[in-house]
């Protein structure tokens, strides 16, 4: 830390590493999503089927990410 207030993700502030306050599940999110935004432009979606077998919840919130990464993108900092 750089001795500023803390880490900023949008609009909230955290006075810690939010890093350090994910759970085992939210790890598992996060490696989901990594397989979601495969280099190769071809998505791995974690259900059988298609996009339209995935829960809705679970796509939003791929979405989320996505546009989470596209902010730290334009930011130039690496995701």
């Amino acid at each position: 830390m750089d001795g500023g207030p803390g880490w900023r993700i949008g609009e909230d502030l955290y006075p810690t590493n939010p890093k350090l306050i994910l759970t085992e599940a939210d790890w598992a999110m996060v490696s989901i999503w990594g397989m979601w935004r495969a280099a190769e432009g071809v998505a791995h979606l974690p259900d059988a089927g298609g996009a339209g077998d995935e829960a809705t919840t679970m796509i939003d919130a791929m979405t989320v990410m996505d546009a989470a990464a596209a902010e730290v993108r334009k930011l130039g900092r690496p995701e």
